[in-house]
C-alpha cells in the first residue's frame, strides 16, 4: 500500500500528512484532536492553542501508556491461560491412558472370572460360603504378583 498525502485542519491550522493509513481514518483522527483541543480551550479562556495542543498530546500519551499496560496484562493473563490449558491437556492425556489401562485390566479380570464361572467349568455353584485355604491364599498372592 502506498503512502497517502492528506490535507487536515486542526484549530484553523492546515497540515499535509503522509502515511499508509486510510484517508478516512486519518481525517477522523484529525477531527478528534481538533475537538479535544477546542474542548480544552473552552474550559478556560486563558489557555492558548499551543497549551491546549500540549495538554491534548499529554492526554493522548497518558491514554496510550495506560492502554499498553492493559495490553501487557492481558498478554500475561492469556499466556497463563495457555499454560494452564497445556497442563490440563497433559493431565487429560494421562487420565485417558489410565482409563485404557483400567479397561484392559477389567477385561483381563472378566476373562479370569469367566474361567472360574460355573457355566464354564461345568460345576454347580457352591451354596455354602467359601473358606480361604492355604492354597487359595497362594493363588491370590500369585494373581497380585502378576499385576
Amino acid at each position: 500500500m502506498g503512502k497517502n498525502k492528506i490535507k487536515i485542519k486542526i484549530c484553523n491550522s492546515s497540515f499535509t500528512v503522509s502515511g499508509e493509513d486510510d484517508v478516512d481514518y486519518t481525517l477522523s483522527l484529525a477531527a478528534e484532536v481538533d475537538r479535544e483541543v477546542h474542548e480544552i480551550m473552552t474550559s478556560s479562556s486563558r489557555i492558548s492553542v499551543t497549551d491546549a495542543a500540549l495538554l491534548t498530546a499529554l492526554n493522548y500519551c497518558d491514554s496510550c501508556k495506560k492502554s499498553e499496560k492493559t495490553i501487557d496484562a492481558l498478554r500475561r493473563k492469556n499466556r497463563d491461560y495457555l499454560d494452564s490449558a497445556a497442563r490440563i491437556r497433559l493431565q487429560a492425556d494421562e487420565y485417558r491412558r489410565e482409563v485404557i489401562k483400567l479397561e484392559h485390566e477389567n477385561q483381563m479380570l472378566k476373562q479370569r472370572l469367566f474361567k472360574f464361572s460355573p457355566s464354564h467349568t461345568g460345576t454347580q455353584p457352591l451354596s455354602a460360603p467359601i473358606r480361604k485355604t492355604e492354597s487359595s491364599v497362594e493363588l491370590e498372592e500369585e494373581e497380585a504378583a502378576e499385576d
